[in-house]
């Protein structure tokens, strides 16, 4: 009887090592940029490096790609571009940038790469240690303060689909080329970003012959939209425009 319990207690002990070690696998212990070998493929990396040779994506099917340098080395980091519209501040992305990458270590034509699978897995700039993307407002009103306002700079891709109120002065207008095309308005509102806000003429009616000009001030509000890359707020004029 003594026997059989003595070793159903080393079995359990072995098991149980067993099973801390295998939990300790899938924590993140790559931290360096020399750590990301084939050798850790499937293992799970956090590093924090400067951005060089940022290149977006061409083709639908390829991915966004950057090297992460620190002070051990350079990877390759790769984000596909449905999950890099989900990342807070990715309008700020460019050489020279400071970022945290959180990423599975992958194997790509026989070199490791970190593949980044969630948008909060990137953080920019600014963005390192945010834990939560900002909210926009969610119902935007005709009268507003100055705490219900979104800031330019914090509109990004992940925020597309929500409606937002900015305030701001016009930087440039171009009007409509074509019948299907949109007037778009550059506005700022000193936060450090510019942004384009668009709109069309509704097929029958006509525009007001007053527009926005440059260097006024107006309060907008839209809907966040990318087009070409590049984000945007779609409205109609002028029933989502005061001017101020």
């Amino acid at each position: 009887m003594i026997n059989i319990t003595r070793f159903t207690v080393i079995c359990l002990c072995i098991l149980l090592f067993n099973l801390g070690v295998g939990a300790q696998d899938t924590t993140s212990l790559i931290k360096k940029a020399k750590d990301v070998t084939t050798q850790n493929a499937d293992k799970q990396a956090t590093l924090v490096g400067t951005v060089e040779n940022w290149l977006p994506s061409t083709k639908d099917a390829a991915p966004n790609s950057f090297m992460l340098c620190d002070e051990t080395g350079k990877v390759r980091v790769c984000i596909w571009s449905d999950t890099l519209m989900k990342v807070y501040g990715v309008d700020k992305m460019k050489n020279g940038v400071k970022v945290e990458v959180t990423g599975l270590i992958k194997t790509f034509r026989g070199k490791a790469e970190v593949q980044i699978r969630e948008g909060k897995w990137l953080k920019i700039g600014n963005a390192i240690g945010i834990p939560d993307t900002p909210k926009a407002t969610d119902k935007p009103s005709t009268s507003t303060t100055s705490a219900q306002l979104t800031k330019i700079s914090t509109i990004t891709a992940g925020l597309v689909g929500q409606d937002v109120i900015i305030e701001g002065k016009i930087g440039g207008v171009r009007a409509a080329f074509s019948e299907r095309a949109p007037w778009t308005i550059n506005v700022n509102d000193g936060s450090g970003m510019a942004l384009d806000a668009v709109f069309w003429k509704e097929e029958g009616v006509d525009l007001p012959e007053k527009k926005p000009v440059k260097d006024e001030t107006w309060q907008i509000c839209g809907k966040v939209n990318v087009y070409k890359g590049r984000v945007q707020l779609k409205t109609n004029y002028p029933k989502d425009w005061t001017k101020k």
